[in-house]
This record gives C-alpha cells, sequence and structure tokens, in this order.
C-alpha cells in the first residue's frame, strides 16, 4: 500500500508540524491566561465603581436629610410661635369680653 519513503516522509511532515501546533497553542493559553486575568481586573473596577456610586449617594442621601431636618424645625418653630399667638389672642379676646365689659 504505502512504500517506506512515503511513510517515512509523511512521518517527517508530521515532525515538522508539531512545533507549531505547539506554539499556536502557547500562544492560544497565554492570551485565554491573559483575557481572563483582565476580566477579573474588570469586575473589581465595576464593583470599586459601584461603591463609589453608592456612597456618593449616601453623602447626598444624608445632605437631603439634614436640609429635612432643619426644615422640619424652622415649621415646628413657625407653628408655635403661630399657636401661641392665636393662645395670645383668644386670651385678649376673653378678658374684653368677660373682664372689661
Amino acid at each position: 500500500m504505502f512504500d517506506k519513503t512515503k511513510e517515512g516522509k509523511t512521518s517527517r511532515n508530521w515532525l515538522i508540524i508539531i512545533p507549531a501546533i505547539l506554539t499556536i497553542w502557547e500562544e492560544v493559553k497565554r492570551f485565554f491566561r491573559k483575557h481572563s486575568h483582565d476580566r477579573s481586573t474588570k469586575n473589581l473596577d465595576i464593583t470599586n465603581e459601584q461603591l463609589g456610586t453608592m456612597e456618593n449617594m449616601l453623602v447626598r442621601l444624608e445632605k437631603h436629610i439634614q436640609l429635612n431636618r432643619e426644615h422640619i424645625d424652622n415649621v415646628r418653630f413657625q407653628l408655635m410661635l403661630i399657636t401661641l399667638m392665636n393662645l395670645l389672642l383668644v386670651l385678649a379676646i376673653f378678658l374684653k369680653l368677660f373682664i372689661l365689659s
């Protein structure tokens, strides 16, 4: 079927191709290894960015809460003042009606 020279030549062709295949295999491994590292670094960067965004949102929320508390204190003071003024007016009306009449 095959003579020895043809078999010898075929086996030598495979011997020539094997180093090229090994080189390509090493390059493919290096490529995937590098990209898997980049993927984890990218995920870490995204996580850090998300944490920074959440921290920024918390700071803004704390400022907003503080402003709301100040506003509530102002409104409470105004209500106390209005209530005191109404009480004094009611007392003045009762004095005018019952005592001075």
